[in-house]
C-alpha cells in the first residue's frame, strides 16, 4: 500500500493538469496531447479529484476556440473516492 501511495504521489507531479479558471479564451487552440502508461493517479477525501492528462477549464468564457483532446492512456488508474470526488484521466472538463 505505501508503495501505491509513492507511485500515486509521483504521477500526480508527473502528469500535471492544466487548469484555467475566470478567464477569457478567445480565437485559440486548446490542445491536450496526455500519454499516460502505467500511471496510477489517486483521491480521497471529502472534495477529492483525481485529474491525469486533464485540461479542465471552469467558470471561463471560450469564444471562437478549438478543443483538441489526444489522449494516449495504456495500463492506468484513476481513482477518486469520497462526497464531491470526481475522477477525469485524458480528458477536457469544461464548467
Amino acid at each position: 500500500m505505501k508503495r501505491l501511495f509513492v507511485v500515486a504521489a509521483a504521477c500526480a507531479v508527473a502528469f500535471s493538469t492544466l487548469t484555467f479558471a475566470g478567464s477569457e479564451v478567445k480565437k485559440s487552440a486548446i490542445v491536450n496531447q496526455a500519454n499516460i502508461q502505467g500511471a496510477a493517479n489517486i483521491a480521497a477525501g471529502r472534495n477529492a479529484e483525481a485529474n491525469m492528462g486533464t485540461v479542465k477549464i471552469e467558470g471561463s468564457k471560450i469564444e471562437k476556440s478549438a478543443i483538441v483532446n489526444q489522449a494516449n492512456i495504456q495500463g492506468a488508474a484513476n481513482i477518486a473516492a469520497g462526497r464531491d470526488a470526481e475522477a477525469n484521466m485524458g480528458s477536457v472538463v469544461i464548467k
